[in-house]
């Protein structure tokens, strides 16, 4: 079930939270001291395992991830994947079933384009379901992906 907390940091030490989560997939920050901003990165993990990250300065988590909380049903309508310098990469669109194993419902091969893909038929998944974006490219290079979904009460 889809669960959101509300966490204030100390700016010195780790603070754990009073749920129990078992996926993150975005934290955002809502308050902050006098640089408006994180000054520095803030992590989250589940066992010992960093889930996500906002960096510092971004005042947000920048993750192509989601899960379809339960009681809904995603309708996947768009995919948009970009490159910060000019070669090759491959932009793959993942998806996991509760207790299932990873499928590539996407994969994208570009030069420095961005890619851009409407669905005319959107890609339906049922609750529970994993997505996620995996860029494989140069050691230097940084990517972006962003994904629209339609969310519908089953």
């Amino acid at each position: 079930a889809l669960q959101t907390e509300v966490v204030t940091m100390n700016g010195t030490s780790a603070v754990t939270t009073t749920n129990t989560f078992i996926r993150v997939f975005r934290m955002r920050v809502t308050q902050a001291g006098t640089g408006e901003i994180n000054a520095g990165n803030i992590t989250a993990s589940i066992g010992g395992s960093d889930v996500a990250r906002i960096l510092a300065d971004q005042g947000q988590t920048l993750m192509a991830v989601y899960t379809v909380p339960a009681g809904k049903k995603a309708y996947l309508v768009k995919f948009q994947g970009s490159l910060s310098k000019n070669q090759e990469a491959q932009l793959q669109l993942r998806v996991k079933t509760n207790g299932g194993a990873w499928n590539v419902k996407g994969l994208w091969g570009t030069f420095a384009e961005t890619v851009n893909y409407e669905y005319p038929v959107p890609l339906e998944f049922d609750e529970e379901t994993d997505i996620q974006i995996r860029v494989k490219a140069g050691a230097t290079s940084e990517a972006g992906a962003i994904f629209d979904l339609v969310l519908l009460d089953r």
